[in-house]
């Protein structure tokens, strides 16, 4: 059997937690800029260039300086708050300093912020508590920054060691990873042009920078990844490949409803509440539906761990330590980051109910996991390691539900949403096999091994293609609901038994989490005969967690 194809959907590696401000401003120095650049033709403007995130923070720190004075200026045309001014400005100071921010993108990235501006021809929406007469009525803008998601020194660490280990799939490389050769046939196949390479990546700035580090580990080259992310990684966007339509997004906040409701009951679940949530019988589903017990009562469970973690990040920001945290996050940010989580996890409505936002859970898991993989000395949380476990796991079996479920909860939900998520990508990786098996004419006009150099070559007419396709969680969930319940295989398939529930039993598709599939030729059938190719299928759920909860064994990246 012949190695004629690689195919691997790999998701980003370990990431800062994304993060969001909103605050309305009414400046003219913001109608301004919103003119500037057209904003009014559709009512709404996106900043990532490096000179527009730029003109922001001039603005910004016009308005605090001017607050500063005390002017005439100051006291009468801004409204805007203050506190939230700062944070702004400190969010899109934050790593000015950062190599891959200077050499990609000047003294901004976009790769890793960016600001949204919203007209509001009549003002704010008028908040529940507030009367007629309370609100603004002129016009103004919604501003939404966003930052945080990218890529940590961690992440890239690990995409680099995966790239590393992807080597030994390629003959010569012997299966072995952790060996001095680490799959040195690859090598030789590479750089005698028998190898087909090519990654894309979204646009996102961690996918990017996923893909160059995965490229830096694989092809063994040195140097800073935003060379190698020009060089060699192509926008996946330009081909539509992570395009998706309007219908799976229906599809999913009508999912995200349902779990928005369902998840609010104070009682214990039953045998009927299993079955409602998890009709799929999905192993990790039942055994996080088991722990949880009463939904409402993990919730305040949750919300009474965040309070402390709010509580401690504020004590051991005011005791002025000097220190930054993971990543250069100061300990304002750090603070804002727990205290909206505080805020924005429990509401309280008119009439006195507590209402407790599910689709938070995902955020909280997100923020427990990063400070206690990265932050745990600098948070003191060894000092009290019962209490942030606890918030861990009970996060992270809410999370087990939330998360897959956001992708549908009936088989019938989870191949629509995954169809409208991954049409495109499905269709390129047919075409990929396809194109190996029947061969095309740009065969011809591929770089190959020159005949004349290939006396110490021992298979010099061999040939791989090579595909990576680097992506964000909401893919991989998507490809496997395809995977696993489009009808690809028979259910009396016992080996396909085995795999699905090795996966029925995997709690999260964490960071490096990766589908590979190998396309083999058997030259010795016929041309026509269906046993000429074999196509083998291997996934691994992708990085270790930060704490070793429920993690199935088997083969795959660790």
């Amino acid at each position: 059997m012949e190695l004629r194809c690689v195919l691997a959907v790999i998701r980003h590696g370990d990431r800062t937690p994304k993060q969001k401000l909103k605050m309305e401003v009414r400046h003219p120095k913001f109608f301004e800029l919103f003119q500037k650049y057209d904003g009014f033709k559709f009512g709404e403007l996106k900043l990532k260039r490096p000179q527009q995130l730029q003109e922001i923070l001039d603005i910004v720190r016009y308005l605090l300086n001017e607050i500063k004075q005390g002017t005439p200026d100051g006291q009468n045309k801004i409204s805007e708050q203050q506190g939230k001014l700062m944070q702004v400005k400190m969010v899109l100071e934050m790593y000015a300093e950062c190599y891959y921010c200077r050499v990609l993108y000047g003294f901004f990235s976009g790769i890793n912020r960016k600001v949204q501006l919203k007209y509001q021809p009549h003002g704010p929406r008028k908040k529940s508590s507030e009367t007629e007469s309370d609100a603004y009525k002129e016009p103004c803008f919604l501003l939404i920054l966003k930052w945080g998601g990218e890529l940590t020194n961690a992440g890239e660490m690990q995409a680099e060691e995966l790239g590393k280990a992807f080597r030994c799939l390629y003959p010569g490389g012997q299966g072995q990873y952790g060996n001095d050769s680490r799959g040195l046939g690859f090598l030789r196949l590479h750089s005698t042009y028998r190898h087909d390479l090519k990654i894309y990546a979204s646009e996102e700035g961690r996918v990017q920078m996923t893909a160059a580090a995965f490229a830096k580990g694989m092809l063994a080259l040195e140097g800073q990844l935003p060379p190698i992310i020009v060089q060699m990684v192509k926008s996946a966007n330009t081909d539509g490949l992570l395009d998706d339509d309007n219908d799976a997004r229906q599809y999913q906040r009508s999912v995200k409803v349902f779990l928005h409701s369902y998840l609010q009951q104070d009682r214990c679940l039953t045998e009927e509440d299993f079955l409602r949530l998890n009709p799929t019988r999905s192993i990790f589903i039942e055994n996080a539906l088991r722990f949880i017990e009463n939904p409402r009562r993990m919730c305040v469970r949750i919300y009474e761990m965040i309070i402390k973690m709010y509580e401690n990040v504020k004590r051991l920001k005011n005791m002025g330590t000097g220190d930054r945290l993971y990543m250069g996050e100061t300990w304002d940010l750090a603070e804002r980051r727990w205290g909206k989580l505080v805020k924005d996890f429990r509401h309280v409505k008119r009439s006195g109910e507590v209402v407790f936002d599910i689709s938070k859970i995902p955020d909280i898991y997100d923020c427990i996991k990063y400070d206690l993989q990265h932050n745990a000395r600098m948070l003191n949380l060894d000092n009290d390691s019962e209490l942030n476990e606890d918030l861990y796991i009970c996060s992270k079996h809410m999370a087990d539900i939330v998360v897959p479920q956001e992708y549908g909860i009936t088989t019938q939900e989870k191949i629509m949403i995954g169809q409208g998520i991954c049409t495109p990508l499905i269709k390129k990786l047919r075409s990929d096999l396809k194109r190996c098996i029947e061969g095309t004419a740009e065969e011809e006009n591929l770089t190959r091994l020159d005949p004349r150099a290939s006396t110490d070559i021992a298979t010099p007419y061999r040939h791989v293609r090579t595909r990576l396709y680097f992506t964000s969680e909401s893919h991989i969930h998507s490809l496997m609901n395809l995977l696993r319940y489009g009808g690809l295989v028979t259910a009396l398939d016992k080996q396909w038994e085995r795999a699905m529930t090795f996966l029925s039993s995997v709690t999260e598709f964490n960071y490096m989490a990766q589908l590979v599939l190998m396309l083999y030729e058997d030259t010795t059938k016929d041309v026509e005969s269906d046993e000429r190719f074999h196509v083998e299928l291997h996934f691994s759920p992708g990085a270790l967690p930060c704490i070793q909860t429920t993690h199935v064994a088997g083969l795959g990246y660790r």
